[in-house]
């Protein structure tokens, strides 16, 4: 198990505890929960198939996903609206895009 500690020897977080969290968040998402007006979602696919997430109305623009080789340049990142597939196991971060002005 890998433990992530203080200074002071205190155990901060745990492999284990991650792996809750992150299963909690999935399933947050998957369940259909109300961002509301969250500027940016973080989503898990903690398992071993592939995660398709719907997303809050808008367009999202993709920041950084697990299964890219290389992340593309900030100009080229893809923008996306309705769902997105994280690859098992991975992740991604998302942002909202919001108008100008």
């Amino acid at each position: 198990m890998i433990e992530i500690k203080q200074r002071d020897g205190r155990v901060l977080y745990t492999a284990e505890h991650a792996a809750a969290v992150r299963a909690a968040v999935v399933e947050a998402v998957k369940g259909g929960a109300d961002l509301g007006g969250t500027d940016l979602v973080l989503l898990f696919a903690t398992g071993a198939e592939d995660v398709a997430f719907s997303l809050p109305p808008g367009p999202w623009q993709v920041q950084l996903d697990a299964s890219w080789a290389r992340p593309p340049d900030a100009g080229n990142r893809p923008v996306v609206e309705g769902s997105w597939v994280v690859v098992a196991p991975g992740f991604a971060a998302l942002e909202r895009v919001r108008p100008i002005g």
